[in-house]
């Protein structure tokens, strides 16, 4: 506590008679204070009373510091006399306090800079390691050391309660509290967001060095978390929290409604540092990759690095290991975004209002005060409700990794699904659009193991060779690939893609059949799709275009490919020398598609 605090305190008790300002000053400095040092002020009955507040993490957040009292305490002149009585406390507490800090802090550098043992430190010495681990990564994170103080940038308007944090937390390691200072905008006239924390002390700054930190531009010095503390794995975790805390990033992926944690550092030492600790304590990162990154004060972009946290079981880890101030604080933010994204209409919803509140933006970014309120402001508007409970359920879905143990109803539900949507992605797009993420791999694995079982060995041993069968090395291999590539797109209504290999056993089909059939070169196709349908039809290995051919909507589509690939086999036996191209342009084939169906016919009739 201050000289001018304890001044005020004084000044304060000894008046008849408080106002509001009065009263709000005086909670305001009394916040300073620890739990242990209230209690000692103010009795047996506060410490009763604070209990129910321990689990809030009382010594760590001063606002709720400061409802406690003001609930607790209406200073009246009972509480008043109170505080004339502890007066000589409140006068030497604060001393104490900041000399045994202060004390606490170079013994436990001596001890460091010894290269000393962890199992050498005391539980109290542990402790404070803890605290002093978290507030080296916020100073490599978003600080800077100078000779004879260092600072710590920060935002005071969307993330108060973290510079709040920040600011207790300095006073546990260094037993004061740091200056404040605002900071300009992107120009002079505006105040912007930015708030300095500071400390000045060369004898600080001196043990600072001596564990290994650096004076200056931490890219151009090549900052880096000292050694010691990464030979030290319990420490990790709390260096983590710190440089996460700062220079992290939480990104909503929108269709998957998951998280992915992002830390960026125009420092590419500082990234290899955060990637390695990660890999210290099992939690799976991306590798590292060069972005850009624009500063807006000097409408510049600058090099970075970036390393990612993608997986669920990562992304879980991660949070529930190191307990991030940057989520907590968040939490309820991310899980409002997490309800809309639940549900098509509230996000065209949120899209309109956004249109409505942020003509002229672009791009909005979510974490922020602002964006905070508008959210509030429409949840309010559409009545949209979201309780404790439901948050907990939102980030619970977003972090829990939903397995896919074998089940063949489930696998027989995928194979129709790929035999109606024609591809692993449109299966994949399909259960996203319920808000279920199902990798590719399982819808593949699935299906193999279905066709390898009893039941399906038994349906294709049973089957005929069918001259339409393009080969493969198992029953799933030829399924596979008669199923594969045949997609229809659905604003022209036209075949889009259609497999090269089976095209090709079609045409050899039609022409064998006209071969056989010689007077049907000259009549419809009636007769030839039918023979064609037969064999689909008859055929375990055909479950895309039976269900195409069948299909009220995609039948004609699809017929109406085949009869297109019946006039390019009668154009080719008719006139033998006429070019790919030619034929090509009365029936709508590329050239190369006919020639390779006019090779395989010369093939065979060699």
């Amino acid at each position: 506590m201050r000289l001018n605090e304890k001044s005020l305190i004084l000044k304060i008790i000894k008046k008849d008679k408080l106002d509001k300002d009065d009263k709000e000053q005086l909670i305001s400095v009394l916040s300073k204070l620890e739990t242990d040092q209230l209690i000692d002020i103010f009795g047996e009955n506060f410490r009763l009373y604070t209990q129910k507040y321990v689990k809030w993490g009382f010594d760590f957040y001063r606002n709720i510091k400061m409802d406690i009292l003001r609930n607790y305490f209406s200073l009246s002149r009972y509480g008043l006399k109170m505080l004339e009585n502890s007066q000589n406390l409140i006068l030497t507490n604060s001393e104490k306090q900041n000399k045994s800090k202060l004390d606490l802090f170079k013994k436990v550098i001596k001890k460091i800079t010894n290269d000393e043992n962890f199992s050498e430190f005391d539980n109290e010495e542990i402790k404070y390691l803890f605290l002093l681990s978290e507030l080296i990564g916020i100073i490599l994170g978003d600080g800077n050391i100078r000779k004879y103080s260092f600072r710590i940038d920060l935002n005071k308007i969307d993330e108060f309660d973290y510079v709040n944090y920040v600011s207790n937390l300095i006073y546990q390691v260094l037993g004061k509290y740091p200056k404040s200072r605002d900071r300009r905008g992107i120009d002079k006239n505006h105040e912007g967001k930015g708030i300095r924390l500071i400390i000045n002390s060369k004898d600080i700054i001196d043990l600072f060095l001596k564990i290994g930190l650096k004076i200056g531009h931490k890219i151009r010095n090549n900052a880096t978390v000292p050694s010691w503390f990464l030979r030290n794995k319990i420490l990790i975790p709390f260096i983590l929290r710190g440089l996460f805390d700062t220079d992290g990033n939480i990104d909503i992926h929108k269709k998957w409604r998951s998280l992915t944690l992002r830390f960026v550092s125009g420092s590419q030492i500082l990234i290899k540092n955060f990637k390695s600790m990660c890999e210290i304590i099992n939690i799976k990162t991306s590798n590292i990759r060069k972005t850009k990154i624009k500063s807006k004060k000097y409408n510049k972009f600058y090099d970075a690095w970036v390393v990612s946290i993608g997986s669920k079981e990562a992304v879980s880890k991660f949070i529930d290991t190191l307990k991030p101030r940057k989520f907590l604080y968040r939490k309820k933010l991310i899980a409002m975004i997490l309800f809309i994204l639940r549900n098509s209409k509230r996000t065209e919803i949120i899209n309109k209002e956004k249109t409505e509140n942020f003509p002229n933006r672009k791009k909005i970014n979510q974490f922020t005060m602002e964006y905070m309120d508008f959210l509030q402001k429409v949840f309010n508007k559409y009545n949209w409700k979201i309780n404790s409970d439901l948050v907990e359920n939102l980030i619970k879905e977003a972090l829990t990794l939903k397995t896919h143990n074998y089940k063949i109803s489930f696998a027989d539900k995928l194979k129709d699904l790929f035999e109606k949507l024609g591809t692993v992605k449109l299966v994949v797009d399909f259960y996203m659009s319920k808000g279920e993420k199902l990798d590719s791999h399982i819808i593949k694995k699935h299906i193999k193991k279905l066709l390898s079982g009893e039941k399906y060995i038994k349906i294709f041993k049973n089957s005929k060779y069918n001259p339409l069968e393009v080969l493969g090395d198992s029953f799933y291999d030829k399924w596979d690939k008669n199923n594969s590539r045949i997609i229809i797109e659905e604003r022209s209504r036209k075949v889009f893609q259609f497999n090269s290999r089976l095209r090709i056993k079609i045409a050899l089909e039609i022409y064998d059949f006209l071969k056989n059939y010689k007077e049907l070169i000259s009549t419809n196709n009636d007769l030839i799709i039918n023979h064609l349908k037969e064999l689909i039809k008859n055929s375990p290995y055909f479950g895309r275009l039976n269900y195409l051919l069948n299909e009220y909507d995609y039948s004609p589509i699809i017929i109406n490919y085949l009869n297109q690939l019946i006039i390019v086999v009668k154009e080719i036996i008719k006139n033998p020398s006429e070019t790919a191209f030619s034929i090509g342009k009365k029936t709508g084939f590329k050239r190369d598609t006919v020639q390779d169906i006019i090779n395989e016919i010369k093939k065979k009739k060699i």
